[in-house]
């Protein structure tokens, strides 16, 4: 059947644009007026690259997904029909990775003790806005952080140690990098928050 969302070609797009079509960096560019919250959505992910490596968890309640990946070289590229992507492209490691910038609609900064060792665990969480009251795709959830801004977890960012180091053994910069993070995006980030709080996008 037919649908109403914009489609496109995604993984095609995204090559096309890495390889050289579009502004000066290589990546399209959009005719269109950029929207304060995009511009912030985009400067959000750039950031991320400070983190070095993340473990990328898309869970929607039947299956989970994770890889490993790293924001370096995400780039950004619009639709013919004027949807906006956040992109992470890699052959080599089998990562093909999109955001809908229209649909991210904010952030959560969590910081708690892991279950499978005496380490920290430091994750982002990147939130959409449900289309339906209190559902996420097909799975019925309620909002975890007390808040009625109809909003749930789309995929989570965990901070990753380097390869080969022993578990939860970060590099301080990575720590750093995810306190500063935190501590911009979330003017009274308190690590004992709990539930963590909603950070929206304006």
């Amino acid at each position: 059947g037919s649908s109403s969302k914009p489609r496109m070609n995604i993984k095609q797009a995204a090559y096309r644009c890495r390889s050289g079509g579009g502004g000066s960096d290589g990546h399209k560019t959009s005719t269109s007026t950029e929207t304060h919250s995009c511009e912030n959505k985009r400067a959000f992910l750039r950031e991320l690259a400070n983190l070095g490596r993340v473990r990328l968890v898309k869970n929607d309640g039947v299956t989970v997904i994770e890889q490993v990946v790293t924001f370096q070289d995400v780039f950004f590229t619009t639709s013919k029909q004027n949807v906006q992507y956040a992109n992470l492209c890699d052959e080599n490691k089998n990562v093909d990775f999109h955001i809908y910038l229209d649909k991210l609609a904010g952030i959560r900064f969590e910081e708690r003790q892991g279950r499978r060792g005496p380490w920290r665990l430091y994750y982002i969480h990147l939130l959409g806005t449900r289309e339906e009251p209190n559902t996420a795709g097909t799975v019925v959830v309620d909002d975890d952080d007390g808040n009625n801004n109809n909003t749930f977890v789309s995929c989570s960012l965990m901070l990753l140690w380097d390869d080969g180091k022993p578990k939860g053994e970060y590099e301080p910069k990575q720590i750093k990098a995810w306190e500063t993070l935190a501590n911009k995006w979330d003017d009274a980030y308190d690590a004992t928050t709990s539930p963590p709080r909603t950070i929206l996008f304006s």
